[in-house]
């Protein structure tokens, strides 16, 4: 080979690696494309506002590469209908991508375990708010520990409690415990919170249990009968705003003077409003946006490092 063919090789094979520097160079420097991450944020129902609220505080942490998809039931206790929910989210994870799965089960039984169970199976984190499902039956299906965020429920029935007694007067000892959904772990702690506190005092309180569901018309309806019965109540306690201000309506529409006691749970705008009018007499405030954002907060740390933090309780506080 003579000098100048060889030449002009050698000058056509650094030409060649100059070349394919500079272009993995320019690869290098091109930002990634970033793919969006779909989170299902599956709610008991919208119909309260503390499950707005929930979904507001999710939305608000989200940066633009989070797609939030909501689905809720009917009501509260319409755990048939969080199982289609969940049904096709499964289903719909067999093709799309979807990156986590926020949860306010309506129910703290099994129904939903199955459908867990195969999220869990394709790497879909599933983080539950506001109301847990036992530890024994998630065993049971050998799922893994699932991060939860929730009141302290029980600290927030006391609370409630602990009003009542302070606002009693003297020989006016009888209590109507309007209950949620007594399958809920939100509903038992609440009940649980507040009857054990009565236990502390050493007065005895007259205590009658009734199950209204979360729902203001059942609430209603169920003080409105022991109206027609005769009977009357020195206070009510209602386990969310939506029976707290049911109990009310019943109460003005009887024109029941006088007027019991009556405090709620969540600290709705409209019940907080209530108070501000002589209506309701306090509420036990929850956090349900901060929930919604901590939901968010775990999921990124999954993402980011696989880390799980389990249990996280948000503070209740009086409101009166």
């Amino acid at each position: 080979m003579n000098i100048a063919i060889k030449s002009i090789l050698i000058f056509l094979v650094a030409v060649s690696f100059m070349s394919c520097c500079t272009e993995e160079k320019s690869n290098q420097n091109q930002p990634s494309v970033i793919s969006p991450k779909t989170v299902y944020l599956v709610l008991k129902s919208l119909g309260n506002p503390f499950f707005r609220d929930i979904q507001t505080g999710v939305e608000d942490a989200c940066d633009s590469n989070i797609i939030i998809q909501v689905r809720s039931g009917e009501d509260e206790s319409d755990i048939i209908g969080q199982t289609q929910i969940l049904e096709s989210i499964v289903n719909a994870s067999v093709k799309d991508s979807i990156s986590g799965v926020i949860l306010s089960p309506s129910s703290s039984g099994g129904e939903l375990l199955g459908y867990i169970k195969q999220l869990q199976n394709r790497n879909i984190p599933v983080i539950l708010v506001d109301t847990r499902i036992d530890s024994s039956l998630l065993a049971q299906y050998n799922i893994k520990p699932l991060p939860f965020i929730t009141s302290s429920n029980i600290d927030g029935g006391a609370q409630a409690a602990e009003f009542i007694v302070s606002q009693l007067q003297k020989g006016r000892t009888s209590i109507l415990l309007l209950g949620g959904v007594e399958s809920q772990e939100t509903a038992i702690q609440r009940k649980e919170g507040f009857e054990n506190y009565l236990k502390t005092v050493p007065i005895k309180y007259d205590v009658k249990y009734r199950e209204a569901r979360w729902s203001r018309i059942e609430a209603q309806t169920i003080t409105a009968s022991f109206y027609s019965a005769g009977m009357k109540f020195d206070a009510i306690f209602a386990a969310n705003d939506e029976m707290a201000l049911g109990a009310l309506q019943a109460t003005m529409n009887k024109n029941i003077l006088p007027k019991p006691i009556i405090v709620g749970f969540d600290a709705i705008d409209e019940a907080k409003i209530s108070i501000h009018k002589n209506g309701l007499n306090a509420t036990i405030a929850q956090n349900p946006k901060e929930m919604g954002r901590k939901a968010i907060e775990i999921l990124d740390s999954i993402w980011q490092n696989g880390d799980i933090e389990i249990a996280n309780y948000i503070q209740t506080q009086v409101v009166k």
